[in-house]
């Protein structure tokens, strides 16, 4: 009897393997906010920067894109569990879930608890607080700069060469501040509006060590978005760093379309941020835009406005809940933080 009630419990407890694992993982994650060096030093430049360097020549030699072997492999799984008549169980579904959030941070999650790049780098953020003054001086200066006619990016989205060199531009930038920027995470042009439709342009995914970029943005969108994910691939999670790191990769890059579509992404950041302070003061701006740049402005929010649905909006909530859980006050607007990284890295971009 006593030798069937201990099988039993072991039974049990392994079935509940997986949440057991999840809730001491979430113990450990909670002690580490407090050692963001230990993180850095052991998880950031050697366990994640191991798993590039084995991992990222190996998804080269595919001919195709690792998600279709975790396709298949979820699928295997959820025939496996039918025929075992697990599917039907809960507690089955509660330990896979687990099971790939606990993956989800050994294989890059707990970058979350490394330090951020205000830490690593010589910029202070919080201190630059931007006027209407400042924001037109922005939009002025970037407007004369910009020549988006004569800018191939805004025209022909990048494939082969150019997203390798895009790919370059980002580890250029990383290195030579000395950050961690190891392997070569390959980049991957999502087929069929699939990203757009569920509210993302991209995304790194970590089970499959590969980026994802929905084909059907606009050129010069498909080089920031890449720079972005970029970002995420070399550990970086916030995203306003992430905006910070493909912005000034791509202005501080010798390819004239690169320094092309990072000035587009500052003036439409500072475009935004002048309307929500002054509407009268925007209009007025905007109408002395160039002609192009106004097409291009035109362009993405008429392309925005056909994938705004139901699917975008819970696609938004649920991410804006997932950044204020993993420490990103501000959730979604933490996207446009990258401009007073830029400002603080750069300050003659506010001088005329």
């Amino acid at each position: 009897m006593v030798s069937k009630r201990l099988d039993f419990k072991s039974t049990y407890l392994y079935k509940l393997r997986w949440i057991c694992i999840l809730l001491v993982l979430i113990a450990f994650l909670g002690i580490l906010n407090f050692f963001p060096g230990f993180v850095q030093d052991y998880y950031r430049l050697m366990f994640f920067h191991v798993l590039r360097i084995i991992f990222d020549p190996i998804l080269d030699l595919l001919p195709f894109s690792a998600i279709w072997i975790l396709t298949v492999g979820t699928i295997a799984a959820l025939i496996k569990a039918s025929s075992k008549l697990d599917i039907a169980n809960p507690l089955w579904w509660l330990n896979s879930a687990c099971k790939f959030i606990v993956f989800f941070y050994i294989l890059w999650g707990f970058n979350y608890k490394a330090p951020e790049l205000k830490d690593l780098l010589p910029v202070s953020p919080s201190t630059i607080e931007l006027d209407e003054n400042q924001l037109v001086g922005l939009i002025t200066k970037m407007n004369d700069e910009l020549a988006i006619g004569s800018s191939t990016a805004f025209s022909q989205s990048p494939t082969g060469t150019a997203t390798r060199e895009i790919r370059e531009a980002v580890k250029s930038f990383l290195r030579s501040n000395q950050l961690s920027a190891p392997g070569n995470p390959k980049i991957v042009f999502a087929q069929g509006n699939v990203l757009r439709r569920i509210g993302i342009s991209g995304i790194y995914l970590p089970y499959t060590f590969e980026l994802y970029v929905d084909n059907s943005l606009l050129p010069a969108q498909h080089y920031f978005t890449i720079a972005h994910e970029l970002g995420h691939a070399f550990g970086y999670t916030n995203e306003g760093e992430a905006n910070f790191i493909a912005c000034i990769s791509l202005l501080e890059s010798k390819n004239s379309d690169h320094q092309a579509v990072a000035k587009f992404e500052i003036l439409q950041e500072a475009l935004y941020r002048l309307n929500y302070l002054n509407e009268d003061l925007f209009d007025a701006n905007y109408k002395i835009l160039n002609s192009g740049i106004k097409q291009e402005l035109e362009l993405r929010k008429s392309e925005a406005e056909k994938y705004r649905n139901w699917l975008w909006t819970i696609s938004s909530y649920s991410n804006d809940i997932f950044l204020k859980f993993q420490g990103q006050e501000s959730g979604n607007q933490s996207y446009s933080g990258f401009l007073e990284y830029c400002i603080s890295w750069n300050p003659s971009l506010t001088q005329q």
